[in-house]
């Protein structure tokens, strides 16, 4: 075989994985992201209480630091920190990726424990959330996200909740993000890898089970809104 035919096959080869390579990553424009913005989700809450009340949150826009924003390379991140009128607070991050592999590779189990935090717990959380279909709540439809309770020497107790979507999809780990991504391969419009991340602060021992309700209602808000109709996760057309 010529050195010119070899040199052609090689091309033709790392062409060829570069292309697959791009599908896999799922790699998007900026403006292919969907029109609507993580900013956009609302400042006033209104969530259910285990007790069957119904409790206020107040949210406020946090400027993001630009150095975290550089670290977690999303391509959008709000953040919000919520209060209620009991002086309870649940802080939230959202982001999204257009290249999927930044985002699990911030997973939030690898940035506490890098952020000095020690783990105590982790465990799933059920949420009930609402049928996508017509946006009202079906008790038989529950999902689940990663719950976690950290202590760190100077910051106290914290509990944790998060969750990955892609799609209809959520995603934990690379290898789940994997089999979840390869159904957008060929696909001319993929979703932007959407990163949730919840976090409240607790004291005692008797009002850790407290910050897991706050974090179930909060995330059952956060999910219902990302998912209601009308919310679509992948562009219908090419941005002009």
């Amino acid at each position: 075989m010529s050195t010119t035919i070899r040199l052609i096959i090689l091309t033709v080869a790392v062409v060829s994985i570069w292309n697959i390579a791009l599908m896999l990553r799922g790699t998007l424009s900026t403006e292919s992201l969907p029109d609507w913005r993580l900013n956009e989700f609302p400042e006033d809450l209104r969530l259910d209480a285990p007790d069957g009340s119904v409790i206020s949150w107040h949210g406020k826009k946090q400027a993001v630091d630009p150095i975290l924003a550089q670290a977690v390379d999303a391509d959008e991140i709000s953040d919000r920190a919520y209060s209620d009128n009991a002086g309870n607070s649940i802080s939230i991050h959202m982001a999204a990726f257009k290249q999927y592999q930044y985002g699990v590779t911030h997973n939030p189990m690898v940035c506490y424990d890098r952020g000095g935090w020690e783990l105590k717990d982790d465990s799933i959380l059920d949420l009930d959330v609402a049928d996508n279909e017509d946006g009202k709540k079906d008790e038989e439809r529950i999902i689940s996200v990663k719950v976690s309770a950290w202590e760190h020497k100077e910051k106290g107790r914290a509990m944790i909740a998060y969750w990955y979507q892609l799609g209809d999809d959520l995603v934990f780990d690379r290898v789940s993000l994997g089999t979840s991504r390869m159904k957008y391969l060929g696909q001319p419009f993929k979703p932007a890898l959407m990163k949730f991340l919840l976090h409240t602060n607790y004291t005692t021992s008797a009002e850790k089970e407290l910050a897991r309700e706050r974090l179930k209602a909060m995330c059952e808000s956060v999910y219902d809104w990302i998912n209601q109709p009308g919310h679509d996760w992948i562009p219908k057309k090419k941005p002009q």
